[in-house]
């Protein structure tokens, strides 16, 4: 269906950075919001105060899930990243949620949906 990756490059900002992609054969916009509820719920856990999702400007299939989950759109980084595929510089949209904002602030253990793997030492949902 698709994979769901967790990055955080500078612990002292208490922040993650999450990538996304869904199989273009698959249009399972639910199990990717139940994915980053799993991911969120694992690093809320470690006292995170922010989840950052950056996505390319033209991807609104992924911008309105993104804000389907929950996730506020904060700005866009111009020419953020050169493009192998379009060959042009890209821009991407920044989407954050904040601790303050989520409701899952309890330390609560996660249920994996049948057929999912969370590794957390290598920050990877599949689903």
């Amino acid at each position: 269906i698709g994979m769901i990756e967790a990055e955080q490059s500078a612990p002292e900002h208490k922040k993650i950075e999450v990538e996304f992609w869904m199989c273009k054969t698959e249009n399972k916009a639910d199990k990717i919001c139940e994915a980053l509820r799993l991911v969120e719920k694992e690093f809320l856990y470690l006292e995170l105060e922010r989840i950052e999702i950056r996505l390319d400007s033209d991807n609104h299939k992924a911008r309105k899930l993104a804000e389907v989950c929950g996730y506020k759109a904060e700005g866009i980084l111009r020419h953020a990243y050169w493009s192998q595929q379009f060959y042009k510089y890209r821009d991407l949209v920044i989407l954050a949620k904040l601790k303050q904002e989520e409701k899952i602030k309890q330390k609560q253990p996660i249920s994996l949906p049948r057929k999912s793997r969370l590794s957390v030492n290598g920050s990877n949902l599949f689903i």
